[in-house]
């Protein structure tokens, strides 16, 4: 028998190496654009104060599905107008609010609010899994930081929603970190 020659990447093709460095490439790159702890400025549609709500509200008072489903939901026009008609602040810049509250209910359109964050289609999180059932449920807080104290809406994400943020949290809370509990 002839002694095998080796090639010089150690027996590993270029192939093989070209195909490794794109997939890692095209990982970091999903990563850095999907799970980064902040996502480009966007402008809602309307100035909304958690705080201000907070006083006469819970978090389930409008994200109504929080407990039963995979999604919080958004409060409808029909939920912002049975709490707001005919509303009248003392404050100018409210009373603004107030009006494009009115156009959406003229118009009959829902407000266009504009989620955060969204996580890549291949992961799949459950409010009602998180905050709904088991013996510890999460608070809101652990994962939308302190939203209830906030005068407006985000305009980017809080908190970087990072698989090490996750397995961190299912770690202490001694839950699964199995990958298709959340990997899809």
């Amino acid at each position: 028998m002839s002694p095998r020659k080796l090639s010089s990447t150690g027996g590993i093709s270029l192939g093989a190496i070209a195909l490794f460095a794109v997939v890692t490439l095209g990982a970091l790159v999903l990563s850095a654009s999907f799970l980064s702890p902040k996502s480009d400025s966007v402008a809602q549609p309307m100035r909304f104060s958690h705080k201000a709500h907070f006083e006469d509200a819970t978090c389930e008072t409008c994200h109504l599905y929080v407990m039963e489903l995979a999604s919080a939901g958004t409060p409808s026009l029909e939920d912002c107008v049975d709490c707001h008609d005919n509303t009248l602040s003392e404050n100018a810049e409210d009373q603004l609010e107030e009006k494009k509250l009115e156009k959406y209910a003229e118009e009959d359109t829902e407000i266009p609010w504009i989620h955060l964050p969204r996580l890549t289609a291949d992961i799949y999180f459950s409010h009602r899994m998180h905050a709904g059932l088991g013996e510890k449920p999460l608070e809101c807080k652990n994962c939308h930081g302190d939203i209830g104290k906030s005068e407006t809406l985000p305009q980017e994400r809080q908190i970087a929603f990072t698989m090490s943020f996750c397995v961190d949290c299912h770690e202490k809370r001694q839950a699964s970190n199995d990958c298709l509990m959340c990997h899809r």
